[in-house]
């Protein structure tokens, strides 16, 4: 109740412009050095924690891949991207997959979901730390010529009516065929 009402009041602050701007500026070096701290990881550890969550989820017959960012930057310069701070894998929602079993996974191996992000009553995205480094798994399926995923954010001047409010954005892309 009282994250709530405190939820509330920080909703109410963004109406006054000069409040909110005091807010942002108080917390902007949290931000910037958590970012910072998270780019850093990722470039000397995130080859291993690819490792670590591949081999969580070797033998669990799902088909997921490396995407976004981090796929374009492997892709592309052999490396992570230097302004990414995390790491991203589209997972296929099918027969074989269920949220709980990549939980397990994930757990098995030492991370702990730290949030997640559902559309319509259904869970669309996880995401699972150990560390300071975050993994997200986007939940995708195959819809004719089609891999279609979504991604959840918010817009800094729209105010929310709870913490869990967000917007969505419905990602079609060339079909993905996964191992």
């Amino acid at each position: 109740m009282f994250m709530m009402k405190l939820y509330k009041l920080r909703m109410l602050m963004k109406h006054n412009k000069f409040v909110y701007t005091i807010y942002c500026k108080l917390n902007q070096r949290r931000w910037n050095k958590n970012a910072e701290l998270a780019k850093k990881a990722l470039a000397e550890q995130g080859m291993q924690v690819v490792e670590e969550v591949e081999k969580a989820l070797a033998g669990q017959n799902v088909k997921y891949f490396l995407s976004f960012g981090n796929l374009l930057g492997l892709e592309r310069e052999g490396r992570f991207i230097k302004y990414d701070n995390d790491i991203d894998y589209s997972i296929f929602i099918d027969e074989n997959f269920t949220w709980e079993k990549l939980e397990q996974c994930m757990r098995e191996a030492g991370y702990k979901k730290i949030r997640q992000f559902s559309l319509g009553g259904e869970i669309s995205e996880q995401t699972y730390k150990k560390g300071i480094l975050p993994v997200d798994f986007f939940g995708c399926r195959i819809e004719g010529d089609y891999t279609v995923s979504h991604d959840f954010f918010r817009i800094d001047d729209y105010t929310y009516t709870s913490k869990e409010e967000m917007h969505v954005l419905e990602g079609r892309f060339a079909k993905v065929d996964a191992v």
